[in-house]
């Protein structure tokens, strides 16, 4: 990974021209499409952004910045739409393979974004549908083909624009990016069935129904439940704070995330559930020293090393299981990390996102948002957690030597 000025002087020489050259001074196209200085500063700005924030280097070991800068900026300055621009830009970040590096586009979303109305998952091999609201259509149904393509292949096609920290997840994650679908199109089943759909905006098919965090008694004074669909905002942990309290005669408590992509680290959360010590991530990030750059040393990186805390007095003392899917990301991943690390939770399921951490945000104030991975976390021995995540199907030795098992 390099980081000479030569890529600067190149796109600055651009500019320049593109602004002197004869029907590109702030041209406009369509509506909603950008001007040429437009996307010169959307672009300059990210190129800038993974320079001082981006974490992730140490994952994608052979990626030359510059050279794939250039690329995509050649690209992005001839595309004649916002929706090509976007495209390019996307494509261009999902190469980082990072989850907390995104691009993100207001426009895209509403001008494309309409639901598929239902949802699909590798499973063993196979797309399977997972919800579904055609009556044709049902949760179990196994897809082979997209307007007459190979699923694997129509899947596969579209992953590269879509940015995650692993292939699984990449895969994972089309059938929640709408605007890379068909507005109509028909899926062919195993069962030798075509369906076809055409996709809706959200309001004229009810909309998503609002979620919060739910519990419920499985087994009266025994066994408890708690679902939290997102850590997107206080309420949902406070929810769940407030069922830990009602349940805690409770011999066993089962915690679901499964679907929860994260949102703020739950520590209040952690600290009522966790009866013994436990670590935090160990982390990494960038840190910049103008006059060492000046002479042409290389950034340096910051270790931040794992801590070790004590556990609260009055903390829930019967057993605890949390539950996690390929869903399962950044803040959920921050909670369910110390109960697998020290034992203290039996947590079964899919392996999680494999994606945590602070990212840097910019507003480009025209409908367009940028985040950038700033911090890179390992697991609290040191091992890999990038791309890695929560998984199943292991064993391990937690905190002070006791047996830690991922299911």
């Amino acid at each position: 990974m390099m980081y000479p000025g030569r890529i600067l002087r190149i796109a600055a020489a651009a500019f320049i021209a593109l602004l002197l050259g004869p029907g590109n001074v702030l041209a406009k196209q369509d509506a909603g499409d950008l001007s040429m200085s437009e996307k010169a500063y959307v672009a300059s700005k990210i190129y800038s952004s993974l320079q001082l924030y981006f974490a992730h280097w140490r994952g994608i070991p052979n990626f030359d910045l510059d050279s794939e800068y250039k690329s995509y900026l050649s690209r992005a300055l001839n595309t004649n739409s916002r929706f090509d621009f976007d495209l390019a830009t996307l494509e261009f970040i999902a190469r980082l393979h990072n989850g907390h590096t995104h691009f993100f586009d207001q426009w895209l979303e509403k001008n494309y974004g309409q639901s598929l109305g239902f949802g699909i998952s590798p499973v063993r091999g196979k797309w399977v549908v997972t919800w579904s609201r055609s009556d044709r259509l049902k949760a179990g149904d196994t897809v082979t083909a997209i307007d007459g393509v190979d699923v694997e292949r129509f899947i596969s096609d579209r992953a590269k624009y879509v940015a995650a920290s692993s292939e699984r997840v990449t895969l994972s994650h089309v059938a929640s990016s709408e605007f890379l679908w068909p507005e109509r199109f028909t899926l062919t089943l195993q069962d030798g069935r075509s369906v076809q759909i055409v996709r809706a905006n959200p309001q004229d098919i009810g909309g998503a129904k609002s979620s919060t965090t739910e519990g419920r008694w499985l087994v009266e004074g025994q066994v408890a439940y708690i679902k939290i669909p997102s850590f997107g905002s206080a309420d949902y942990e406070t929810r769940a704070l407030e069922y830990v309290k009602e349940y805690d005669r409770a011999k066993d408590l089962i915690v679901d995330v499964r679907g929860n992509g994260g949102g703020m680290t739950p520590w209040k959360l952690i600290d009522v559930l966790m009866n013994r010590l436990w670590r935090t991530w160990e982390q990494t990030t960038l840190q910049h020293n103008a006059l060492s750059r000046a002479r042409g040393g290389p950034s340096t990186t910051l270790r931040l090393a794992s801590q070790t805390n004590q556990p609260s007095a009055g903390a829930f003392a019967g057993r605890v299981m949390i539950l996690i899917d390929r869903y399962s990301g950044s803040a959920a991943e921050d909670f369910v990390m110390p109960f697998r690390d020290n034992a203290r939770a039996e947590v079964v399921g899919e392996t999680s996102q494999g994606s945590s951490g602070q990212p840097y945000f910019f507003d480009f104030a025209n409908g367009m948002r940028l985040m950038v991975g700033s911090v890179r976390y390992n697991f609290p021995d040191g091992s890999e957690f990038e791309s890695v995540g929560d998984y199943a199907n292991s064993s391990g030795r937690g905190l002070g030597g006791r047996p830690a098992r991922w299911y």
